[in-house]
């Protein structure tokens, strides 16, 4: 629905997103370490750049499903917390 590049400047990084309607989404965070705008992989098929879903923290070497990672926007504006995963 939304993509966002925002810039890395500590441990902890911050945005949001305007006018979303009311529903259920997921979020997919990765650090495009090398930035090449791609999730790179290993020969092996695990992600060797950091990344992290909603209510996601194990490792895995595909993405988490939507219905594992979902959220519900019910109100104006919430806040979702997503811990990075590195390999």
């Amino acid at each position: 629905y939304m993509a966002k590049c925002v810039p890395v400047t500590g441990e902890t990084v911050t945005t949001s997103f305007e006018g979303l309607p009311y529903g259920e989404y997921a979020v997919l965070v990765h650090h495009d370490a090398n930035a090449d705008g791609r999730i790179n992989m290993s020969p092996l098929g695990y992600p060797v750049e950091g990344y992290g879903a909603f209510n996601h923290l194990r490792k895995v070497r595909r993405g988490p499903k939507f219905s594992h990672s979902k959220f519900v926007l019910d109100k104006e504006a919430i806040t979702i917390k997503i811990k990075m995963l590195y390999w």
